[in-house]
């Protein structure tokens, strides 16, 4: 707009100098006046049309960009709301997965427990067993010296 007013100006101001500097008589001036007016508004008509034009661009450029950003964001929205589910399902099942590794892991925990229980029982009852038989063998291998001995004698 400014470079509008300034050719405008710039445009008058040409043509009242150039009036104002050149002798002629009155009717000469007006016709010349009125040349230099209707060229100025001529150009001044050429000029707007020319603004108002780029102006109507600049606007349905700025409306087709705002449209275009409008649906990248939405399709933008949508990719990120899917991921974000996605990614809730996989953390949802993946906790769900753990929780039951976990349990299945105490599960066997406990029964590796209770094997190592009865293992040490049955350890304990057989050492205890050899034990006794290794007594009743000694014990019978000290009467049998010990009856050895009184015949020796």
């Amino acid at each position: 707009m400014g470079y509008f007013k300034g050719l405008v100006t710039g445009a008058v101001i040409g043509a009242v100098g150039a009036l104002l500097l050149t002798p002629k008589r009155g009717d000469e001036w007006r016709a010349t006046l009125k040349d230099r007016t209707d060229k100025v508004k001529d150009r001044a008509s050429h000029v707007g049309a020319a603004v108002s034009d780029a102006a109507n661009d600049v606007k349905e450029q700025g409306t087709d960009l705002a449209h275009t950003v409008a649906e990248k964001g939405a399709v933008i929205s949508e990719s990120v709301t899917k991921v974000a589910d996605t990614v809730k399902t996989e953390v949802a099942g993946a906790t769900d997965d753990a929780k039951s590794d976990a349990a299945k892991a105490s599960d066997l925990a406990k029964d590796a427990a209770a094997t190592v229980t009865e293992a040490a029982t049955a350890v304990k009852e057989t050492v205890q067993e050899k034990a006794d038989e290794a007594k009743l063998q000694a014990h019978l291998a000290a009467m049998e010296l010990q009856e050895r001995s009184s015949e020796e004698v």
